[in-house]
């Protein structure tokens, strides 16, 4: 099942609204409605936050909405230091790995700086990220680590 079927198909089994949804998740209606809509908007229009924020809304967790597995280990250190210790250890620049994911190098330099960066972010990033750096994307999904 596609995460936008997972998310719509938990709301109806809790007889919610999508209006009762973005007032739970801090989401507007519209942006519930793209959600449940099309497969990709979970991880590519709204930020990695916001969508933990509607899974929370509908009791999820963001993994079983996006079909990751748990757990996939921890990271050495915050998310930021490990994002920047496997960037490191693959020998990329801030500028090579900004190219790979499609950002500018303050943006890594901004990753690699704050564990909370990752959560303003898409999770389709933290995704990239996690495949590019060889990481857990469990544990990039996972709330400020």
């Amino acid at each position: 099942m596609k995460p936008n079927e997972i998310l719509k198909r938990r709301r109806l089994e809790l007889g919610l609204s999508e209006t009762e949804v973005a007032k739970a998740s801090g989401l507007s209606v519209y942006q519930i409605g793209d959600v449940e809509q099309y497969e990709d908007e979970l991880l590519s229009a709204i930020t990695l936050s916001e969508a933990r924020m509607l899974c929370a809304a509908l009791a999820l967790s963001l993994n079983d909405a996006v079909r990751i597995p748990p757990g996939g280990g921890a990271l050495a250190g915050s998310r930021a230091q490990a994002i920047c210790f496997a960037r490191m250890q693959k020998g990329l620049t801030v500028e090579e790995l900004g190219d790979l994911i499609g950002f500018e190098a303050e943006a890594i330099t901004n990753i690699e700086a704050s564990p909370d960066f990752v959560d303003e972010l898409p999770g389709e990033v933290a995704l990239n990220l996690a495949r590019i750096l060889g990481l857990s994307a469990a544990a990039l999904l996972r709330p400020g680590t």
